[in-house]
């Protein structure tokens, strides 16, 4: 009998999507494993803050004129040391600005004390449902040692880190993601800090070489906007700017409705050609944007305009219910909607009233809040591949105020500071939920919302 040596017969080798699957399996489940030690670190069934502070009318208007305030001082400070003074009050209605403006992204609430030498800030930011915690528990301090701003402590639930660790680590950042040396040089620029009651003063400057660079990171940024064409193609908002233009210039005496209509008509037969409704729809906001609302948005979108000077004036004049304020509001919400979300651009509008309603302001409008609003809802329709031919079907109808602007004439204007925290409470009351959702019925029961297919317009 032939004996055998096991030594020789050859073992079975897996197959290589073999090997490859129980590798993804343990990568998958080592990554698994660290996420959820993370979250249990890091997360609580308790929140630290519950409330931002309410914003009101007086401290809107502070903040907005600090704000302005902030943008002298930087200018100053190319040549000069200035000095700028941020108040426990500012910063806490900066917080709840924040807190609206990315309300859709994340639900958090945060709250800034200046007090006994130290600033902190203790934030609470809502996760989903989960077995390990609802929260994340968040603590900033700061303080000033011999008036050299140091980063004492960040906690993040049960994980805390020192100051050094996070100062070395926003250095290391800018100067990876913006320019070399560029980190090194912004912490240089800052001479001292003063902690105060209730405020901290921080004195910087010159900025010469800051500003220069500002400059060159300026021309990159130019540079990628034309490149990658984040927001659309420049040479086709352009097509529909200089249409708008010259049909505006023919008609000196046209309202808001007849540049809608121009627009989308121009969007339908565009339309026939791309068959994108929504891109241009978005096309079409895009270059009213420009024409009625601020140059600022070519800044985002590349050259539109420079090659028409003789449409600048074109849209000054322009009203919607004999007003420019309401088309102002209106064209700017609606463009601010395609570039960020509603959260934010129905914040802004919101923080500006609430300026207004403040010392010096024209006060606080719910006629103003009511364009803001009706924008969102233009803009939502629009873009929204369901409705995004509804609206280039009627757009003659776009004509008529009344198809898709609310009324008005009933809505509270040139509230005070004063008068809006007797009626309303503040922007988290549920009087004021209460009157911006009567705001945004009406806009839903406009003829524009509730039709379903109209008339090809050309």
């Amino acid at each position: 009998m032939t004996s055998v040596n096991a030594n020789i017969i050859p073992k079975p080798k897996d197959a290589w999507p073999l090997r490859v699957l129980r590798r993804t399996v343990y990568v998958v489940i080592m990554a698994m494993v660290i996420v959820i030690t993370l979250l249990s670190t890091i997360s609580s069934n308790q929140p630290l803050i519950t409330l931002s502070k309410p914003l009101t009318g007086n401290e809107a208007a502070a903040a907005n004129r600090l704000m302005r305030t902030i943008i002298k001082d930087i200018a100053r400070a190319e040549h000069h040391l200035v000095a700028t003074t941020i108040t426990e009050n500012a910063a806490n209605t900066i917080v709840a600005f924040a807190q609206r403006t990315i309300s859709d992204v994340v639900a958090f609430a945060g709250q800034v004390e200046i007090n006994n030498g130290k600033l902190t800030l203790n934030a609470t930011a809502r996760i989903p449902e989960n077995p390990l915690g609802r929260y994340i528990n968040l603590t900033l301090t700061l303080i000033a040692e011999d008036r050299k701003l140091i980063f004492d402590t960040l906690s993040v639930g049960e994980i805390s880190l020192r100051g050094q660790w996070l100062i070395a680590s926003a250095r290391w950042l800018v100067n990876q993601t913006l320019d070399k040396k560029l980190g090194d040089q912004l912490f240089a620029a800052v001479h001292h800090v003063d902690i105060l009651p209730g405020a901290i003063q921080i004195n910087y400057g010159p900025l010469g070489d800051l500003v220069n660079q500002a400059g060159g990171l300026r021309t990159r940024a130019f540079a990628m906007r034309d490149q990658f064409q984040l927001l659309s193609d420049p040479d086709s908002v352009h097509d529909y700017f200089a249409h708008i233009c010259d049909q505006g210039k023919a008609a000196p005496d046209a309202q808001l409705g007849d540049y809608l209509a121009w627009a989308f008509s121009y969007a339908r037969y565009r339309t026939e050609l791309s068959q994108k409704p929504a891109t241009e729809n978005k096309l079409a906001l895009l270059s009213l944007s420009i024409l009625l609302g601020s140059d600022l948005f070519e800044t985002l979108i590349g050259d539109v305009a420079q090659s028409r000077k003789d449409c600048r004036p074109v849209g000054d004049a322009v009203t919607v219910l004999g007003r420019k304020d309401l088309r102002q509001h209106f064209i700017v919400s609606a463009a601010v909607q395609l570039i960020t979300n509603t959260a934010t651009s129905f914040a802004i509008g919101e923080l500006k009233e609430l300026a207004d309603a403040g010392k010096g302001g024209s006060g606080f409008s719910f006629a103003d809040l009511a364009a803001d609003r009706a924008g969102l809802k233009f803009t939502d329709m629009a873009l929204d591949p369901k409705s995004a031919e509804r609206i280039q079907q009627h757009a003659q109808a776009l004509r008529d105020p009344a198809f898709f602007f609310p009324d008005i004439n009933d809505l509270p204007e040139g509230l005070s500071a004063a008068q809006f925290a007797q009626n309303y409470g503040n922007l988290d009351s549920s009087l004021y939920s209460t009157a911006r959702a009567n705001i945004d019925a009406r806009i839903a029961q406009l003829p524009l919302y509730s039709l379903k297919k109209g008339p090809k317009t050309l």
